[in-house]
């Protein structure tokens, strides 16, 4: 379970950034990060809606955000994936297991898959 929610979580960073405002269009903290296309913007957009009734969809995108705050960029201005890792890790502890316990007891919700 907790394997779907990491898998999630990171799905929902790579595509909605932080949270707030239209977080599908926003780009990454590292000004060297590949930026989103049209398209990606348009699949975060549609993902999102159709899962913000789904159970735990708060829990979810609430750790997706703490990991979105806690992007570590490399010196080359890339996302350094190992640093942002820990650091989020370190810094999104309750949001990880309010996810993953609202994912546990709602194993079929669309915002855990």
């Amino acid at each position: 379970m907790m394997t779907r929610v990491v898998l999630f979580a990171s799905l929902a960073v790579a595509l909605a950034g932080c949270g707030g405002g239209d977080s599908c269009s926003r780009g990454s903290p590292c000004p060297n990060d590949q930026m989103r296309t049209p398209s990606q913007v348009t699949e975060c957009r549609a993902t999102l809606d159709a899962n913000k009734n789904a159970n735990c969809f708060r829990e979810v995108v609430a750790y997706s955000d703490c990991i979105s705050s806690n992007i570590v960029c490399t010196s080359g201005g890339t996302t350094d994936v190992d640093l942002t890792t820990t650091k989020a890790a370190n810094n999104c502890k309750n949001q990880f297991d309010a996810a993953s316990s609202c994912c546990a007891s709602n194993a079929g919700s669309t915002a855990c898959q």
